[in-house]
């Protein structure tokens, strides 16, 4: 499955203090340069609980969020433990709704992006 980050709809949420986007799908490739895209790692027994943030997750993936600055991952860890979690503030947007909201200019012509098939395998590389 194909998925484009710009028609999906969104949690809006909160973390370390930034606004952000969260989806439980994985968007690599169809995100604009506009945002950071970061996933989510849950525990060996609650994938769906979110216990880190990394730049990418192939085990034990919680979601995905877009946030507008740079989180601040260090280089020697890989990944920042998530001790407040994730603030859901009872909304859902767009991609276009967020940056509207942000005052963030989003590109127009998505031809250049890369669009990435969602089809992760058992073994945990993504098909293009």
């Amino acid at each position: 499955m194909i998925v484009d980050a710009r028609e999906r709809r969104y949690e809006h949420i909160e973390i370390f203090g930034k606004s952000a986007l969260f989806t439980n799908l994985r968007i690599y490739g169809s995100v604009p340069e506009a945002l950071y895209c970061y996933d989510l790692r849950g525990s060996d027994y609650d994938a769906s609980n979110p216990l880190t943030i990394e730049p990418k997750v192939m085990v034990n993936y919680a979601g995905t969020v877009l946030v507008l600055s740079k989180i601040d991952i260090p280089e020697k860890q890989g990944f920042l433990k998530l001790e407040n979690g994730l603030n859901f503030l009872g909304e859902e947007l767009t991609m276009e709704e967020f940056c509207k909201k942000y005052d963030i200019v989003l590109q127009s012509d998505i031809q250049d992006m890369d669009i990435v098939e969602q089809n992760i395998p058992e073994h945990g590389m993504e098909m293009k």
